[in-house]
């Protein structure tokens, strides 16, 4: 599969409260909306896996009115570049760093949700001096997103299995599709303890409601060869996640290079 732009997906998309704008990168485009006063502290907002930049549109109402805030699409979601094979921790570290250089050119608090906990914690701990003023790490799955942590449960007692069932099911790119196929298989091929994450991410977000019978949107517009990183742990190849932690004895592991 070849690299996609939000133009070649332009009918998976809805529109929204506030205004859409494209940036160049290099590699990317990288989509985001921008509210709020340009004098104002810049709050730079980075959404979970699966999401895309709107899953903030109801706090970007409220944050605007004291920040000046900025909600992104990684890569691989939204209307932002899907990448094949291009997917991990450091790759989407370097997004939302040149994103940062680029168009906010600032110091900025960073706050993420999930594995945008994640991301936001690999540029607080290797962004350039300065880059950051302050991190805000919702929920990040330190750890249990390894596939052999140090410590506790790693990714295949988490949410592995459901990353995996829709890249099987979808395919990298959304070249397969079969969401009816996913929905039946799911209850089989997950287990137990991850069956109420059917209904809650498959469907309205209710646990108890079961998997939408027709692709609900925040999984139209997510590439699910991210799924496929995070199964396979590719997604945190070179990068352990360590050094984000406050403990001085725990910020011993590092982020390594390959040639």
């Amino acid at each position: 599969m070849g690299i996609s732009e939000a133009v070649d997906r332009a009918d998976t998309f809805i529109p929204h409260r506030f205004t859409e704008q494209l940036v160049d990168l290099g590699e990317i485009r990288m989509n985001y909306v921008a509210e709020g006063d340009p004098g104002a502290p810049a709050l730079l907002l980075v959404p979970a896996q699966g999401e895309s930049w709107w899953g903030y549109e109801e706090a970007i109402g409220l944050l605007s009115s004291d920040f000046q805030v900025f909600a992104i699409d990684l890569r691989g979601q939204g209307r932002t570049t899907w990448t094949p094979g291009r997917y991990s921790l450091g790759i989407w570290g370097a997004d939302v760093e040149r994103f940062i250089d680029l168009v906010i050119g600032r110091p900025t608090i960073v706050a993420g949700n999930s594995s945008g906990g994640l991301i936001t914690a690999y540029v607080a701990a290797y962004g350039k001096p300065g880059l950051v003023r302050g991190a805000i790490l919702e929920d990040p799955p330190l750890f249990s997103s390894q596939a052999t942590p140090p410590y506790g449960p790693g990714m295949a007692q988490t949410l592995g299995p459901i990353f995996a069932l829709w890249a099987k099911w979808l395919g990298p790119q959304w070249s397969i599709g079969d969401w009816t196929g996913m929905v039946k298989a799911a209850p089989a091929e997950l287990p137990a303890f991850l069956h109420p994450g059917i209904g809650f991410m498959m469907g309205d977000g209710n646990p108890e409601a079961g998997a939408s019978p027709t692709p609900v949107q925040h999984l139209k517009e997510y590439d699910p060869e991210w799924g496929l990183a995070w199964a396979t742990d590719t997604a945190n190849a070179g990068v352990d996640h360590p050094p984000c932690l406050p403990r001085p004895e725990l910020r011993s592991c590092s982020r390594t290079t390959s040639t």
